[in-house]
C-alpha cells in the first residue's frame, strides 16, 4: 500500500485527511501488532508530512544542445552540458548548478525590495530560485521560521492617478495571490480544508471576486492536474464557504490589506511575490512620467509589507545614457523606505564558484576546473577558469555563452588554445 501510494498523488492527497491520522499512530504504537504493520504506519505518517507538491517552475527538460556541443559532451563522457540554456527559465537544472548571487541574504530577507541589475546579471535567476527556496523550507524572520507562499506578479503599469493606481495594483496582486493559490491547491487540495475557518473564507472571497478572470474552478483545477472528481469536490468547498462577494472595483485600498493579510492557506504566513520590470518599459518613459508609474507601485509595497506581503521588483540597470533614470528610481524607491539592492557580480571569486558548481555537477565531482578539460598546449597562467571568468566581465549569462560557445568551438574532448582563443581571445 505504501509503495502504491509514493506513485499516486491523488492517494497520498487522500492519506493527508484528518481521518487517516489517528489510526495510524495508534498502530505505530501498538506493540501487539507486527513489525511489518508498524513500519508500514511510519512510513504512512512520514508520507502525510512530506513538503507540498508544487506546479513546475521550470520545463520538464533542458532544450537539446546543438549538434556540435552534444557530439564534444558525448566524446568527453559528461553526461549534460555544465553551460545549457542561457535563460534561466528553460533551465531545470538550475538549482542544481547556481550558487548563491551577490548579496543573497538581503534578497530573501523579509523586506519589500527594488532589485537593480544589468542585463545578463542573473535577475531573473535570482528571483526563481528565491521562489524555489520559499517551496523548499521556511525562511528567518525575526527569530523565528515563517513559511513562505511564493508566487509571481504580472507588472503592468496603470495611467491613474496615484490613489486609483494603488487600488489596482493591489487587485492585480490579488489575482496573482488567487491564481498561484488554485495552482498549489491543484496539487494539494487538502490544504483548503486544513486551512482555519477565518482564513479559507478570506481565501475563498478572494477567489471569488476574481472568478471572472479565474473562470470555472473546477475546470482551473483539472486543467493544472488535479482528476475530476477531486477538482469538484475542491470548487465546492470554495463555493460553501465563500461570502457574498462585491466586485473587486468597489473594493477600498484598506480593505484589500485586509483582506491579503487574512486570506492564508495553511501553514503559509507570508507572501513573497516578484515581478520583473523589462528594459523597454523604462526606455519608453520621459523622466517626468516615473514618478505616476512606479510611485504609486513603490507606496503599496512598503503597505503591503506592514501585512506580510513581500514584493520583490527587479528593475534592469540603464545605459550611461539614461541614468538619471535609474538615479530617479532608486530616489523614489529610498523615499518609499524599501530595501535597494544592486546585482553586481564584482567579485571574481563569486564568478568563479558558480564555473565550478557547474563543472563539478556535470562531471559528477571529477574535476573543478575548466583547465581539467584542456589539453596541455593551454597555459595555466592564466587559467582557462580566469580567461572565461574575465571575459565573461561579471555577467553569468554571458559565461554561459562563452562557455557554450567553447563547447560548440572544440574540435575534440580535450579544449585546445586554438578553441579559446577563438572564443576569448589571445592567450597571454
Amino acid at each position: 500500500v505504501a509503495r502504491c501510494l509514493e506513485r499516486e498523488r491523488a492517494s497520498r492527497n487522500l492519506l493527508r485527511e484528518p481521518v487517516f491520522e489517528g489510526p495510524l499512530k495508534r498502530l505505530r504504537d501498538d506493540d501487539k501488532a507486527s513489525q511489518e504493520a508498524r513500519e508500514a504506519a511510519c512510513r504512512l505518517l512520514a508520507m502525510r508530512e512530506r513538503p507540498f507538491e508544487w506546479p513546475p517552475l521550470w520545463p520538464a527538460e533542458r532544450p537539446p544542445d546543438p549538434p556540435a556541443i552534444a557530439k564534444w559532451l558525448k566524446e568527453a563522457g559528461l553526461p549534460f552540458n555544465p553551460f545549457g540554456p542561457e535563460k534561466a527559465e528553460e533551465d531545470p537544472l538550475l538549482p542544481y548548478l547556481y550558487v548563491p548571487p551577490p548579496k543573497w541574504e538581503q534578497i530573501k530577507a523579509p523586506a519589500p525590495t527594488v532589485i537593480f541589475g544589468a542585463p545578463g546579471s542573473g535577475k531573473t535567476a535570482t528571483l526563481m530560485l528565491l521562489d524555489e527556496e520559499c517551496r523548499r523550507k521556511p525562511l528567518i524572520k525575526r527569530g523565528g521560521d515563517l513559511d513562505t507562499f511564493p508566487a509571481s506578479f504580472l507588472l503592468l503599469f496603470i495611467e491613474e492617478s496615484p490613489k486609483e493606481a494603488r487600488r489596482t495594483y493591489l487587485d492585480m496582486l490579488a489575482f496573482a495571490i488567487g491564481r498561484s493559490i488554485l495552482d498549489f491547491l491543484a496539487f494539494n487540495p487538502y490544504t483548503f480544508m486544513d486551512t482555519p475557518h477565518a482564513q479559507r473564507r478570506a481565501v475563498a472571497r478572494l477567489l471569488i471576486m476574481h472568478k471572472h478572470r479565474l473562470g470555472d474552478w473546477s475546470r482551473y483545477l483539472q486543467g493544472a492536474g488535479l482528476d475530476g472528481p477531486s477538482a469538484d469536490r475542491l470548487a465546492d468547498e470554495i463555493s460553501q464557504v465563500a461570502p457574498e462577494a462585491e466586485p473587486s472595483a468597489q473594493i477600498n485600498e484598506t480593505e484589500w490589506l485586509m483582506l491579503l493579510a487574512e486570506a492564508r492557506l495553511h501553514p503559509f504566513q507570508q507572501y513573497y511575490i516578484w515581478a520583473e520590470v523589462p528594459p523597454e518599459t523604462l526606455t519608453l518613459l520621459k523622466p517626468e512620467q516615473l514618478t505616476d508609474r512606479f510611485g504609486p507601485l513603490f507606496e503599496i509595497m512598503k503597505a503591503l509589507a506592514a501585512v506580510n506581503v513581500y514584493l520583490k521588483i527587479s528593475l534592469p540597470c540603464l545605459p550611461n545614457s539614461q541614468c538619471s533614470l535609474q538615479s530617479q528610481l532608486a530616489g523614489l524607491a529610498e523615499m518609499a523606505d524599501l530595501q535597494l539592492v544592486i546585482l553586481k557580480w564584482t567579485d571574481d571569486e563569486t564568478m568563479g564558484k558558480l564555473l565550478t558548481a557547474r563543472l563539478k555537477a556535470a562531471s559528477a565531482g571529477s574535476f573543478e576546473n575548466l583547465q581539467a578539460l584542456c589539453d596541455p598546449s593551454v597555459s595555466t597562467e592564466p587559467s582557462a577558469d580566469d580567461r572565461l571568468i574575465r571575459a565573461a566581465q561579471g555577467s553569468p549569462r554571458e559565461l554561459i555563452r562563452l562557455g557554450n560557445a567553447l563547447l560548440e568551438t572544440a574540435t575534440k574532448p580535450k579544449l585546445s588554445r586554438n578553441d579559446l582563443e577563438a572564443v576569448l581571445g589571445e592567450i597571454r
